[in-house]
């Protein structure tokens, strides 16, 4: 502290010792490619960002995903902001993946009709959840996924 009317040093430079070069998100390929997980948990990229955009706070999510941890939650909420258009694309291509997937068993009678509108209901839900309040940015795969759904044949012509 200066004392008398002597003013601070703000030339000088602090004694701290702060590593500021980036760090990397906490991220990595996972199953072959498939899916982005928080490094060292069973815990996908997706969840974390669908959870944020729900408008949990990184505090809830860190709770409701211990393994993950408040610091990495942040990590990977920076991750997600600073890369949007490509986290974005990342989950369309994700849910378009898990659409073919659930659409082939339906075809080859893996699923009922009944099955398969559930299934088409919720993928929609989340979605929709995922966008976040006001927003519409994954309209693309939700138009795919209602139009495929509907490519389908109903109960009656179920064998």
């Amino acid at each position: 502290m200066p004392e008398g009317n002597a003013q601070p040093d703000w030339g000088r430079s602090l004694d701290a010792e702060l590593d500021l070069s980036a760090m990397p998100a906490p991220l990595h390929w996972a199953e072959g490619g498939q899916v982005v997980r928080v490094c060292g948990t069973r815990i996908s990229l997706d969840n974390i960002v669908a959870r944020y955009r729900q408008g949990w706070t990184p505090q809830m999510i860190a709770e409701s995903y211990p393994a993950v941890g408040l610091a990495n939650v942040f990590s990977v909420i920076a991750y997600y902001l600073n890369h949007e258009k490509a986290v974005h694309a990342y989950l369309c291509e994700r849910e378009e993946r898990a659409h073919e997937i659930s659409a082939r068993a339906y075809a080859d009678g893996l699923m009922s009709p009944e099955s398969w509108r559930m299934w088409c209901e919720e993928r929609t839900e989340r979605i929709r959840w995922a966008s976040g309040p006001g927003e519409n940015i994954e309209y693309d795969i939700l138009y795919h996924h209602i139009g495929r759904a509907s490519q389908f044949p109903d109960a009656g012509q179920w064998g």
